[in-house]
């Protein structure tokens, strides 16, 4: 009982050895016939080329982009130059309060109790705001602050709001000096517009930053993530990074 036990074994731990071998035979055949076909590819990808002119070589991490044509004639019929959104705009929203020369004021037209806010940037996901100060009619509130938040409301209801924002010269602040470390550069970005649209829709704007300022497109420049930093990132790196 024992003897056949031990023949059994025997005859399994070799076919289990001969299977092996038949598998690594099969794994060196198909690297050697790999290397064959390659080998074949190599000397007919020589055989064409044309000693008698320089051998030259683009290099592999290159990316050849495609010139875009913001008139592509297969775009030109997808476009509504004499389209005017504000022809059949019908106003139905009446403005409570105005910003005029950082001046914030109550219309008279208005019957509402109006307030205001100034809102400040605390960091790049918050805000600081400011007490609500009531306004009065025929009262003029003078503000420097960049955003200004506006709250009316009547009989407890909300009729108005809405928040203004200006850019106001600082007085008495200091900007750095431009040199060889701090160059007297602005980058503009136009959100939610792509490069052929921006051609076509603002002609005049393109015209004065390119005359009158030396302004570069970025032309292959496209949006990576969602707001301003990783987009910003990528602009000066040339790298993806995403903040979780």
């Amino acid at each position: 009982m024992a003897k056949l036990k031990a023949v059994k074994s025997l005859i399994a731990f070799t076919l289990i050895i001969g299977l092996f071998f038949v598998i690594i035979n099969l794994y060196l055949r198909d690297i050697y016939n790999t290397q064959i076909t390659l080998q074949q590819s190599i000397s007919r990808f020589l055989e064409g080329i044309d000693h008698s002119t320089d051998l030259t070589f683009q290099k592999v991490d290159e990316c050849h982009l495609t010139k875009l044509d913001p008139w592509d004639p297969h775009v030109v019929p997808y476009l509504y130059p004499n389209w005017n959104p504000l022809k059949t705009c019908r106003i139905s929203h009446q403005m409570h309060v105005e910003l005029k020369n950082s001046t914030v004021r109550m219309l008279n037209e208005t019957t509402s109790k109006c307030q205001y806010r100034c809102l400040y940037v605390n960091d790049e996901l918050n805000l600081k705001r400011n007490n609500w100060i009531k306004m009065e009619k025929n009262v003029a509130y003078n503000e420097s602050c960049d955003f200004i938040e506006t709250h009316c409301t009547e009989n407890e209801k909300t009729t108005f709001r809405y928040i203004f924002d200006q850019v106001v010269k600082q007085s008495g602040k200091v900007f750095q000096e431009e040199d060889e470390l701090h160059p007297g550069v602005f980058m503009l970005v136009l959100d939610s517009t792509s490069s052929s649209s921006g051609i076509r829709t603002i002609m005049e704007t393109n015209q004065v930053l390119r005359q009158f300022y030396d302004a570069t497109t970025f032309y292959y420049h496209n949006k990576v993530g969602l707001n301003s930093r990783p987009n910003a990132f990528a602009i000066f790196s040339g790298l993806f990074f995403f903040l979780f």
